[in-house]
């Protein structure tokens, strides 16, 4: 097990709680660490929502901020090693391995693109494809083109 320097992002949430039915607390700051951007400002959209609803809890949104920092860390070579490193932890467990969401449109291309012949320069009949790229035909419609008289 090596150490390393990994990429996180730093949650800075700066709240001031105050015990039920008081107005005066201190303003205090909490860091918690995500390695997903993404997932850093859902957390903290949620956590603003969630002031709202009680009126002992104030998170000063100008102060608080997603923020990229670098942190040394343990790192391992593969799974396997970590899960040598930390069996008998409590709690610990490996996730699996989940496919990365794919996107509905480039789910929706794949698919269209696969039932698209080929384009053929001597004969070109469209649509088709060529390579990831699909080919349209061209309209015969005219559009109308309207112009302002001046």
């Amino acid at each position: 097990m090596d150490a390393a320097w990994i990429k996180v992002i730093v949650l800075t949430l700066a709240e001031c709680v105050a015990p039920e039915g008081k107005t005066v607390c201190q303003e205090q700051e909490v860091q918690y660490n995500f390695i997903d951007e993404v997932e850093c400002q859902k957390v903290l959209e949620q956590l603003i929502e969630y002031r709202d609803v009680f009126d002992n809890v104030i998170v000063n949104k100008e102060n608080s901020a997603c923020l990229p920092a670098a942190k040394n860390a343990q790192v391992f070579d593969s799974r396997s090693e970590a899960d040598q490193f930390f069996a008998g932890t409590e709690g610990w467990e490996v996730l699996p391995d989940e496919p990365a969401p794919q996107d509905f449109l480039q789910d929706r291309h794949d698919k269209r693109l696969q039932d698209l012949p080929v384009c053929d320069d001597e004969n070109l009949i469209t649509p088709c494809r060529r390579g990831d790229i699909i080919i349209e035909g061209v309209t015969e419609n005219d559009t109308a083109v309207w112009k302002k008289n001046q």
